[in-house]
């Protein structure tokens, strides 16, 4: 169902869409040296656009049968299906023992601990089998390394892309070559290709242990659709693949009702509960499970999908203007505390008209980052990326 990784950790068969002037590429598997092209194509303006969204085929069944697709009580947001769930299931960890300290130090003095109920207690079992934990953290200070020493060098950041981790190494794949310098450990196989190896510990990346209080995430919208399946040729097992929402502006899941919905429950509870996000706003658009109550502070579910293209559409709006006007690159703006955070919409219901079908689409369309992003279920006609 996702794309699949060979052992070389080659991105997989995708792209952004093409420029608006240009007819579509054919779309062939880039090199292992190569990361998908950037989207150089300027906002909407609902005539010109090209006819055809590149898609990304699979080259095997790496649906990863871990993925959440179920729950012990439909009133409940807590998935039971997180053995194996890696990244995600180490945000549901570090969520409910955030929840429970919160709760500890708000009871009263010589009251009894609170003790979580039936589902909480599974699903932070199920979670604690299963959690990346050392991943997690691997990643959240290997991306905060690259916004201090963006910050501390005045380059901009790398737009990212793609992110790929394995047990052995992370694998970061830029839309275009960065003036920023890899900083070590950190080497660069190309100019859009970086590569950290796992064996490198958290006080080699953070040798103060001051990165998560003083610097701010540059890649929040970095959003896990799932594993690839270990294969005999894969010496790694498996591998996380995350895309960055922001960039691609947007992704089309294309499947069976019931797969789709997996995936956007799975993408929903890994942004709700990520790690490396320091601001983030998630509002998650027809699914019947409140998945939002696992961060409510951060999310929002609706019904109606006029509410939040509204808050997107002036988001883009706002954004697009200061770009016109010479400010910084979204990413250099945030990890000075200047950028917007992004807000990311997750859709599995269709648009109720065809006025809100268009405002979509709109929105969808590939073009400069400015903070928002959409991983959909509902067909989209230009999306920057779609998966099978």
């Amino acid at each position: 169902f996702l794309p699949a990784i060979p052992p070389t950790l080659a991105p997989p068969p995708v792209s952004t869409a093409p420029p608006v002037s240009t007819a579509p590429p054919v779309s062939t598997a880039p090199p292992v040296s190569t990361a998908p092209p950037a989207p150089t194509s300027t906002a909407p303006t609902g005539t010109d656009r090209t006819p055809e969204s590149p898609t990304a085929q699979p080259t095997g069944d790496v649906y990863p049968e871990d993925t959440p697709r179920a729950h012990t009580d439909a009133r409940s947001w807590l998935p039971v299906e997180l053995l194996g769930a890696g990244l995600t299931a180490a945000g549901l960890l570090w969520l409910l023992r955030r929840r429970r300290l919160r709760r500890q130090l708000a009871a009263d003095l010589g009251d009894l601990p609170p003790h979580p109920t039936p589902a909480a207690a599974g699903a932070e079992a199920a979670a604690g089998g299963g959690a990346d934990l050392d991943g997690a953290e691997f990643l959240h200070l290997a991306l905060l390394l690259l916004a201090a020493t963006a910050e501390h060098t005045g380059d901009d950041l790398p737009d990212l892309h793609t992110a790929y981790l394995s047990a052995a190494t992370l694998d970061l794949h830029f839309a275009a070559p960065t003036s920023l310098t890899p900083p070590p450990p950190y080497t660069a196989l190309t100019g859009t290709h970086w590569q950290l190896p796992r064996a490198v510990d958290a006080r080699t990346l953070d040798p103060d242990g001051t990165l998560a209080d003083a610097t701010i995430a540059p890649y929040p919208g970095l959003t896990l659709l799932g594993y690839t399946t270990p294969t005999a040729a894969a010496a790694d097992g498996r591998v996380a693949i995350l895309i960055d929402l922001e960039h691609v502006r947007s992704v089309h899941l294309r499947g069976a009702p019931e797969r789709t919905d997996a995936v956007l429950r799975f993408a929903a509870l890994g942004l709700l509960t990520s790690g490396w996000a320091t601001y983030l706003q998630l509002t998650v658009a027809g699914l019947p499970e409140p998945l939002t109550d696992a961060a409510p502070d951060r999310a929002e579910t609706v019904d109606d999908l006029d509410s939040p293209l509204t808050v997107l559409e002036t988001q883009h709006a706002s954004q697009l203007a200061r770009l016109q006007r010479g400010g910084a690159p979204t990413l250099t703006a945030r990890i000075t505390g200047a950028g917007p955070a992004p807000h990311l919409l997750l859709v599995a219901t269709e648009p109720a008209s065809a006025a809100q079908a268009d405002r979509l689409a709109d929105l969808a369309y590939p073009g400069p980052r400015t903070g928002i992003g959409i991983l959909s279920a509902t067909a989209l006609p230009y999306p920057g990326l779609t998966i099978d």
